[in-house]
């Protein structure tokens, strides 16, 4: 004779079936993910000093990029992350949008995914709220993107600039704030106008940064930044209360007070240099890095690489685990009908 079976029964064995359904689902999203090898960093080296200030045209331009009439100067830009880990990208040059994210964890493997398929569809994939989502040490070893979001009304992280730019990884700094700024702002300063020209700007690092309060017309100008042999030579249009040049693992290497012109020789033992002009009314100029490379033209190596066979190996030891389980349950479900007859 068969035993009854209440209603609480069949819906609790509804809703388990529901939460594996739910579980496998989540299995199959991040088992999509694959395994990436890591090289070890390496700090900049060599003999030839990349300057990515390569014209004195004044053509300075301000550009938010969370501006809500961002779209109006024609650039297309939408936040990417929805998981619970708060890891973010801001998505400039949008081409299509991706909707696939990771919901709870993201180590170091997910998130150089994610910046490998966002590269495909936008121009820059650009890390950010960066203390947030990111953990300092992942700096070392991230790389396939270009600009990293520094400074934004909730995120100031010029710790982890230098902590990637220290390891070998160029990257260009990019501040906005949006409308949530209430006493600082931030702001991108591109030498450059139309859209595709802005673009090949922030890719070279033709552009620099502000941490501001006064009104923004009236921030200074960058007037050039020379590279003389070993000698680096910057002027603006404004009087600093001091000039910082910053090298590896962001030690001050030098700085120049109450001036609107300063130099600094890099030194054998330089990998980068950064500069960090401070005015009188708490306003910061953040310059992109100059750094040494080891040939005539720079290019970017590859530290990130896709191990397919490590990945292969990966996903079929979860295919079978998950074969074992589900023939395990079933098994179990078939004894406890057997038992119940």
């Amino acid at each position: 004779m068969k035993n009854k079976k209440g209603i609480a029964f069949y819906l609790v064995r509804g809703l388990l079936g529901i939460a594996i359904l739910v579980i496998l689902s989540f299995l199959i999203l991040y088992l999509s993910v694959p395994s990436y090898r890591f090289e070890d960093p390496v700090a900049f080296h060599g003999g030839f000093i990349y300057n990515p200030y390569k014209s004195d045209k004044d053509n300075w331009h301000y550009y938010d990029f969370r501006s809500d009439t961002i779209d109006e100067q024609g650039f297309d830009v939408c936040e990417y992350g929805y998981g619970l880990s708060k890891t973010r990208y801001l998505c400039i040059g949008t081409k299509d949008k991706r909707k696939i994210d990771y919901p709870f964890f993201q180590n170091i493997h997910y998130k150089q995914f994610n910046i490998d398929e966002l590269q495909k569809k936008c121009r820059f994939a650009v890390p950010a709220y960066i203390d947030k989502g990111f953990k300092l040490r992942e700096m070392r070893y991230l790389s396939h993107y270009r600009l990293l979001e520094v400074l934004n009304a909730d995120c100031q992280a010029v710790n982890y600039w230098d902590e990637a730019l220290s390891h070998g990884v160029r990257v260009n700094i990019l501040a906005s704030c949006g409308n949530n700024a209430e006493d600082v702002k931030y702001v991108t300063v591109v030498n450059a106008e139309e859209v595709d020209s802005v673009y090949a700007a922030l890719e070279s690092g033709d552009s620099y940064a502000f941490a501001y309060q006064r009104d923004i017309k009236d921030l200074p100008a960058l007037d050039f930044v020379h590279l003389d042999g070993d000698t680096v030579t910057l002027q603006v249009s404004e009087k600093a209360a001091v000039i910082r040049f910053v090298g590896q693992n962001g030690v001050v290497r030098d700085s120049v007070v109450n001036s609107e012109t300063a130099s600094y020789c890099f030194a054998p033992d330089d990998t980068y240099i950064r500069a960090e002009l401070v005015f009188d009314d708490g306003t910061v100029m953040y310059l992109n890095a100059l750094l040494r490379h080891p040939y005539q033209y720079y290019f970017d190596p590859n530290m990130a690489v896709v191990m397919k066979g490590r990945t292969m190996l990966m996903r079929v030891v979860y295919i079978v685990a998950l074969i074992a389980l589900g023939r395990y349950l079933l098994m179990r479900r078939k004894n406890e009908v057997d038992g119940s007859e």
